[in-house]
């Protein structure tokens, strides 16, 4: 039975469960091979999982090799059509997908990527910091779908506070809205200099009827 190697395009997606790969094997068993392993520079690109189910029950697989420009697009469509992941799995996919460097072709950014496996920009970005930080361990595990990747988050926050690391992990989420508030601080404390302004200006009583104008303005406004 010939061996290949797995292609690193087809290692970004998680094997199936042992469940799902007795399935396979007993399908496989009775009926045989339906589907043939598809190569890529001498390696398999798609139909990890038929391979070791074949070689599990001794069957000799089939192979073809793919003629297309665009593997990475290929084993992306092949392994959402097929599989059932949860969106964290298809979060660390996106992350992985996203730090892949091409040789040539353009890299992917992490909204495209994002897009391809039908997942947040937001929840991409989570993914990538879990996958820079967390333990190899904990990465394992989402893409087994034991685990999620807020809760992977939630517990490197934790670990960090514990550690009083001065820099704890944020979301991205968090972020944003760290970045809102600052903004929301500065606009206040402006408002609050011309209305000051107006008031010494104009009095109090024509100064209340120009901010109750400018705040119905703000509001209305096209």
């Amino acid at each position: 039975m010939a061996e290949y190697e797995f292609h690193k395009l087809c290692m970004m997606f998680p094997p199936c469960t042992d469940a799902e790969l007795r399935e396979l094997q007993n399908d496989i068993a009775n009926n045989g091979l339906r589907t043939p392993i598809t190569l890529h520079e001498g390696k398999i690109l798609d139909g990890r999982n038929r391979a070791i189910a074949c070689e599990n029950v001794g069957i000799e697989p089939r192979y073809k090799n793919y003629t297309g420009d665009d593997p990475l697009g290929f084993v992306v469509s092949k392994n959402i059509c097929r599989r059932h992941l949860s969106e964290s799995q298809r979060s660390m996919v996106a992350a992985e997908i996203s730090a892949y460097r091409p040789s040539n072709a353009p890299a992917v950014t992490q909204r495209s990527a994002a897009e391809s496996l039908n997942v947040s920009e937001c929840s991409v970005r989570d993914a990538v910091r879990v996958r820079e930080n967390a333990s190899p361990e904990t990465v394992e595990a989402i893409k087994r779908g034991d685990k999620t990747i807020h809760a992977a988050v939630k517990e490197m926050k934790q670990s960090q506070l514990n550690a009083d690391d001065p820099s704890p992990i944020e979301t991205d989420n968090e972020i944003k809205i760290k970045s809102l508030r600052r903004s929301i601080l500065k606009n206040i404390k402006k408002v609050k200099e011309d209305m000051a302004s107006l008031f010494l200006i104009t009095g109090w009583s024509d100064a209340y009827k120009e901010i109750h104008k400018a705040v119905h303005d703000a509001i209305y406004e096209d």
